[in-house]
């Protein structure tokens, strides 16, 4: 079976490509992409489970409708920014000790002069913080 001359696989292909990019892009928050955003699934998702059950424990406990929707509302939100702000400290702090390994292994490497860390004695003592 051979495919026509005038049809360009090639072309279709990126065609497709293009257009499920498209759909990916429809939704945006000051220009970026939902998905893009650090944390924002895992703190949405959090907070949507957390006001549903709040919400829905609270009616089963109680049985008014409005009070419970409420707490839901409230609890969504509250839980949603509270995972936001944690996650993302909880991210900036591992940067930073990413950073701080880094510059420790650079220090090595400058206080050896360039030999393996293998073959280097490294004394190590660890002090208690003192507070005054």
């Amino acid at each position: 079976m051979s495919l026509p001359a005038d049809l360009d696989v090639e072309q279709a292909i990126l065609d497709y490509e293009e257009a499920q990019e498209a759909k990916k892009t429809r939704f945006k928050f000051f220009g970026r992409r939902l998905s893009d955003i650090p944390c924002f699934r895992e703190s949405y998702l959090t907070g949507i489970l957390s006001g549903l059950s709040l919400g829905l424990g609270h009616f089963l406990f109680t049985s008014r409708v409005r009070r419970s929707c409420d707490l839901a509302v409230f609890s969504f939100g509250a839980i949603t920014a509270v995972s936001w702000f944690y996650c993302r400290y909880d991210r900036s702090k591992s940067a930073q000790d990413l950073l701080r390994f880094q510059h420790d292994l650079r220090q090595l490497q400058y206080v050896t002069g360039g030999k393996d860390v293998e073959e280097v004695e490294v004394d190590v003592t660890i002090e208690p913080k003192v507070t005054v």
